[in-house]
């Protein structure tokens, strides 16, 4: 209601020019002011041209001139401001069109005043406790200008943690940086568990910010919250670093013992290597792909599985090695990695025996032509039959 004519600029547009123009007697030379009065702008802190100091001169058959306004380019984020342009005279004869006065000059809202809200770090550690949870502390903060409240959106979004099991969900949390402040804090609470995990993660970021802006690169707008997972692991290794073992045994197990965590599920692999017993000499089985020893929660013993090839040739001490390697998360190896398998032959060692221990017979007669009769005893050689023997044998009373 106040204003005849509205004009809009820009907050960052210097100085502008509105036109004056002049009608009826053009031939004289007509001096008028050109003045701002304050209404939501003011004068020196968002416009300069004073009452007194601002003359604009129409020369002899001239019908426009420009009046000069500067516009105030300061920091502060304001909303669309306005003053009053008036036009006055001192010269008789010379009329006002009250029609155009005052002329309402609105300055516009410059964005790039806003306040600049970001996150304050790209990543952000927690140690899982094992009190049932541990607070991730996420850091904001406001550049520019924090004359006023600027109020920020902020939501969770699951990676390899997820929300509910590993983490509370902020959901679509606002909050508010209030007059003067530059840096607040939101906590999001991890939640402990006693699975072995490993290393998880998930996101903070910023959505939307109210009376302020996201940085003009986009950047810093995320936080990566890391998990690191405090649940021990399983310790798994050998109950012995050596065993003894006959070549005629078969089918043997090779012990094992969990200590450490035993709430988990694990699972190991058993790898077999050759030493001086090899299995491609059949001295013992060895499967290409060994299937995984598995420990259910609260198991503490297990066994690799291992078969012990018999043949008949006489061979001295051989050993193989079994080893352990982990399989997934939640274990590691222990002292005990490695156990030496021995292997031991006396089946196959060379021996003799009589096929009886007492044999009847009788007393030849004697006619002074035969007094002597021949017994043959039978002799058996076991084990290895390679080679040649000789054996000796006497006969006693």
């Amino acid at each position: 209601e106040r204003c005849s004519l509205e004009q809009s600029v820009a907050e960052d547009v210097g100085t502008v020019s509105i036109a004056l123009l002049r009608s009826g007697d053009t031939e004289q030379r007509v001096e008028v002011e050109c003045y701002g009065v304050g209404w939501t702008a003011s004068e020196d802190s968002d416009y300069r041209q004073r009452q007194g100091d601002s003359s604009v001169v129409f020369q002899p058959g001239q019908t426009q001139a420009q009046c000069q306004v500067e516009i105030v380019d300061d920091a502060l984020n304001e909303m669309r401001e306005a003053f009053l342009l008036n036009l006055s005279t001192a010269m008789e004869l010379v009329r006002i069109d009250p029609s155009s006065c005052p002329l309402c000059v609105y300055i516009t809202h410059d964005s790039d005043d806003a306040p600049v809200v970001s996150l304050a770090v790209q990543r952000v550690e927690v140690q899982e406790s094992e009190g049932g949870r541990e607070e991730a502390v996420i850091g904001l903060t406001r550049l520019g200008d924090t004359s006023f409240i600027t109020s920020v959106r902020l939501e969770t979004e699951n990676g390899s943690a997820v929300e509910g099991h590993d983490f509370e969900t902020l959901g679509s949390l606002w909050v508010e940086f209030v007059s003067d402040q530059t840096r607040l804090e939101v906590t999001v609470w991890v939640l402990n568990d006693t699975l072995l995990e490993g290393e998880e993660q998930f996101s903070v970021s910023i959505s939307e910010v109210k009376n302020g802006m996201f940085p003009a690169d986009r950047a810093n707008l995320s936080t990566s919250v890391v998990i690191l997972d405090a649940t021990l692991p399983s310790v798994v290794e050998f109950v012995k670093g050596e065993v003894v073992f006959n070549e005629t045994a078969g089918p043997v197990q090779l012990q094992l013992r969990r200590t450490g965590n035993t709430n988990l599920t694990v699972q190991v692999n058993c790898l077999l290597r050759d030493e001086s017993a090899t299995a491609a000499d059949l001295d013992y089985a060895k499967t290409s792909v060994p299937e995984p020893v598995h420990f259910a929660p609260g198991e503490t013993s297990g066994a690799c599985s291992v078969y012990v090839l018999d043949d008949s040739t006489k061979e001295d001490r051989e050993d193989f090695v079994a080893l352990l390697l982990p399989v997934g998360l939640g274990i590691e190896i222990g002292a005990n990695r490695e156990t030496v398998v021995i292997i031991q032959d006396p089946e196959d060692v060379p021996r003799i025996s009589l096929n009886w221990t007492e044999h009847l017979t009788t007393e030849p007669l004697s006619n002074f032509l035969v007094d002597r009769q021949e017994v043959r005893v039978l002799i058996h050689r076991h084990g290895d039959l390679r080679g040649s023997m000789d054996v000796h044998y006497c006969a006693t009373e």
